[in-house]
């Protein structure tokens, strides 16, 4: 029986919470990975002494074992989905299921990683199935925080933080400009700003910052909040055309969300719309700081920095030359060149 189900912000997975074999679990279901299952609770108590063990070889999802759960891991009166409630989490990789307003279980952004799949409050030990939801989980903290921001978005939140983006850009570039809505009408609201400046094609996002990048997999041991919000740019000289580029922009724009990684700055990643600009180039730098890129201190968005990312255009033998010696180093070469920003330019390596 489904009781409840909830699809992200970018369509790609669907969280289900469904009843089945006297118990309760939490489904995601996503276009890139394996479902992954998460124990909430039991919804009958079970006289029967089958093991985990026995349901999964009788291809059944696991009734939690009584010396494994605690008086919160029974949930007898279910069915009532207006009790239920599932929160995404803003990076789009973690879940959150409610019950009656309190936080039961979550699946957090690692959840299938060395056979680990989330935190129940049912939980006494840690199973396969769930592991204990205690009260200094600081994940609690995360998706109260999460709900209290979604809670009191209002169209005047945009608005602010769209306004102080652009009075950014506008303060470093002067020229023609030109804005685009690149979230397709679903929020959170998102946009591309164009300036042509000395026949540079100037792109930036405007938005993406609203939702910080999965953490998961980050190396930042401390204020690992600071590198999660991003905003992207791509500027470029050497043609006429921008829309090739802009439309990249904005592809990779939902990038880290709907793969459940993140951007930064020495990454590479690949970019076949330089083909359609007659260029041979087909990657792209991420670059935090160059001497050939403004430096730009963007607003701060619910009290975390938000960095710029510019994506550079380089050849593949670069991008290679990147893997194996550092991107940071190619791009020592590439600021010792002439207009490193000219998607015509000659090969440094």
């Amino acid at each position: 029986m489904i009781i409840v189900e909830l699809e992200n912000w970018l369509g790609n997975k669907v969280a289900i919470l469904e009843e089945n074999n006297n118990s309760i679990y939490l489904y995601s279901y996503s276009k890139d990975k394996d479902v992954l299952a998460l124990w909430v609770a039991n919804s009958k108590k079970s006289h029967k002494n089958k093991s985990i063990k026995d349901d999964m070889e009788d291809g059944l999802p696991p009734y939690m074992p009584s010396e494994y759960c605690n008086s919160n891991g029974y949930i007898l009166d279910y069915e009532n989905e207006e009790n239920w409630e599932l929160q995404w989490g803003l990076e789009q990789n973690s879940i959150a299921v409610w019950y009656k307003g309190e936080l039961v279980a979550v699946m957090p952004e690692w959840s299938g990683f060395k056979g680990f799949f989330g935190y129940s409050v049912g939980a006494d030990s840690e199973t396969e199935l769930a592991w204990p939801l205690r009260d200094d989980n600081i994940l609690r903290t995360k998706f109260l925080n999460e709900k209290k921001f979604l809670n009191n978005w209002t169209e005047d939140v945009w608005i602010q933080h769209q306004k102080a983006l652009l009075e950014m850009y506008n303060k470093i570039f002067k020229g023609s400009e030109r804005y685009f809505a690149i979230d397709g009408g679903n929020w959170p609201p998102k946009g591309m700003h164009y300036i042509n400046q000395d026949n540079f094609h100037c792109l930036f996002t405007v938005g993406v910052s609203i939702l910080p990048m999965p953490s998961f997999g980050m190396n930042y041991e401390d204020d690992i909040e600071d590198y999660r919000r991003i905003e992207l740019s791509i500027i470029f000289e050497g043609c006429n055309d921008f829309m090739p580029m802009g439309q990249y922009l904005s592809g990779q724009s939902s990038y880290p969300w709907y793969w459940g990684t993140h951007f930064d700055k020495g990454h590479t990643i690949p970019c076949k719309q330089l083909a359609d600009l007659g260029s041979d180039m087909s990657f792209m730098a991420l670059v935090e700081n160059a001497s050939f890129l403004p430096e730009i201190v963007l607003p701060e968005f619910q009290h975390n920095k938000t960095r710029v990312l510019y994506m550079v255009p380089i050849y593949e033998s670069e991008q290679k030359f990147a893997e194996v010696n550092s991107t940071m180093q190619l791009i020592e070469l590439l600021e010792a060149s002439r207009q490193p920003l000219n998607i015509f330019r000659d090969r440094v390596i």
